[in-house]
């Protein structure tokens, strides 16, 4: 005779969760994406070469059951960024369901280079999931001075 796996099946908003026997749930599965790049996962993202500041969102998606529980957000690394807004912040997200991050790169000089991890938990989900951030600072030439007409009079910049 066959053996039979009991399972205890709950409808939940319009959602199914499959419990297994033991009385455990799946945990759900978090994801990054760049909201304007997409709808792929992402691990990284490359502010590039940045003058002054640079800003953009993340989203916060789950693609699986059960729903994430409060998640938190949190910025470690470099001080140049920054969370902006943080729209995820005690945020329960079900299935096929996201939130949003704001994040700021503003370099503290000149060819800096620099890093921070942004991660997302949720008490009901697997593993912290982490997006590695980074970017450059550059250096803009502008000339402080008027150009001159009169070549013996023109001023050169450290640029040129």
């Amino acid at each position: 005779m066959k053996a039979r796996h009991a399972v205890l099946v709950l409808a939940v908003a319009a959602a199914v969760l499959v419990v297994p026997a033991t009385g455990q749930a799946k945990a759900s599965t978090l994801y990054w994406t760049q909201v304007l790049g997409g709808g792929h996962a992402i691990t990284s993202y490359d502010f590039g070469p940045v003058e002054q500041s640079s800003a953009t969102w993340f989203r916060v998606g789950n693609t699986s059951l059960p729903r994430s529980g409060q998640l938190k957000v949190k910025l470690t690394g470099s001080p140049a960024f920054s969370i902006t807004e943080n729209r995820c912040k005690g945020v329960t997200i079900g299935p096929m369901l996201s939130c949003w991050v704001g994040v700021s790169y503003t370099p503290a000089s000149p060819f800096a280079s620099d890093s921070a991890v942004l991660t997302v938990r949720g008490p009901h989900s697997g593993p912290a999931v982490s997006l590695n951030l980074s970017g450059q600072g550059v250096y803009a030439c502008r000339s402080s001075q008027p150009a001159s007409r009169s070549s013996s009079s023109r001023s050169r910049s450290a640029c040129s």
